[in-house]
């Protein structure tokens, strides 16, 4: 990878991805590990990271859309850096999902455990009951994830789960 950066190449990196490892920034107001690799490269290589994603157009159809590159901040603190161009991805990403929520699905878990049980817990005793009824015990993500595609979910995020 750095040798393709150095020698002026490309490189993709899939950025919603959930680290055990990473640093902490926000995704939907919530803790979400992130890979610092991509901001890392970008300010090592003074290439700001152009994003991207793909929108389902039809069967077998999908139509890539660019972004431009995030400005590479400059603050003189290396970490700090690192810090603000992760989470300036994670924004982008955040924005990519609230405009088109069908179009993403995690089959992993992407944030922290707790967050999937505290929201299960709360959501079991309000809004779901009378408009999806969980029948019996249900596993958290499924929990969260009925209340994220219904349109009365109290939880800032509207996203697939899983």
């Amino acid at each position: 990878a750095m040798q393709s950066l150095a020698g002026g190449g490309r490189l993709g990196i899939l950025i919603d991805q959930k680290m055990n490892e990473g640093i902490e920034a926000r995704l939907f107001g919530r803790p979400a590990m992130t890979a610092a690799s991509t901001a890392a490269f970008a300010l090592r290589y003074r290439c700001p990271p152009v994003s991207g994603y793909a929108v389902r157009i039809g069967p077998a159809r999908f139509r890539i859309v660019m972004q431009p590159g995030l400005p590479l901040p400059d603050t003189g603190n290396h970490q700090t850096d690192i810090a603000a161009l992760t989470q300036a991805m994670n924004d982008r990403l955040e924005s990519w999902i609230r405009d088109w929520p069908e179009g993403w699905l995690w089959l992993h878990r992407r944030f922290p455990l707790e967050i999937y049980r505290r929201l299960a817990t709360r959501l079991r005793c309000s809004t779901l009951t009378a408009r999806s009824p969980i029948p019996g015990p249900a596993s958290s993500a499924a929990c969260v994830r009925r209340c994220a595609l219904s349109a009365t979910c109290p939880i800032p995020m509207r996203i697939s789960v899983g």
